[in-house]
């Protein structure tokens, strides 16, 4: 290191870096969503097959009455 140089030079690279750096073991606040093999071959079968289901139309208004 150059004398004189700021020992922090370069710390914005390092922050960067750390920040994409994935934990190998995180730990939640919240158990992982179950899921269903069944269901998702199922989803994708229908997704393949172009008889996707429609969802319900939903508004976004409130009724008063």
């Amino acid at each position: 290191m150059a004398s004189g140089a700021d020992p922090s030079w370069g710390e914005a690279n390092r922050q960067t870096m750390a920040a994409q750096i994935i934990d190998p073991a995180p730990h939640y606040d919240t158990a992982a969503p179950q899921g269903s093999g069944v269901q998702g071959v199922a989803a994708v079968e229908r997704y393949r097959t172009d008889k996707v289901k429609v969802p319900e139309k939903s508004g976004t208004k409130a009724s008063s009455q």
